[in-house]
């Protein structure tokens, strides 16, 4: 029962990495402002079930700060659990 556990967990995140990276794609190329980029990552990641979001925001990569129009380098980053699992990813935001 535990390998099937293990295996279960393994496809939701599996899964959320697929939903991230389709969030990106996404985003990053038709998305024409850091707000509406960042409603489609809330938006995405609010469609994964059982996935609980710690925080998901676009920052500037330079300083951390929240990205605005503006930002050259932009990049995603989200944090939340599933099954009593920390998750973080991040991602570039490029293609604009």
């Amino acid at each position: 029962m535990q390998i099937h556990s293990l295996y279960v967990k393994k496809c939701k995140f599996t899964h959320l990495g697929c939903s991230f990276t389709q969030f990106h794609k996404n985003a990053a190329k038709l998305a024409p402002t850091v707000e509406i980029a960042q409603e489609v990552l809330n938006s995405t990641l609010a469609t994964e079930p059982g996935f609980d979001t710690d925080y998901a925001t676009i920052i500037d990569e330079k300083d951390f700060s929240a990205a605005t129009d503006s930002t050259e380098n932009r990049r995603a980053i989200i944090a939340g659990w599933v099954e009593g699992v920390r998750l973080i990813d991040n991602m570039p935001m490029v293609g604009r």
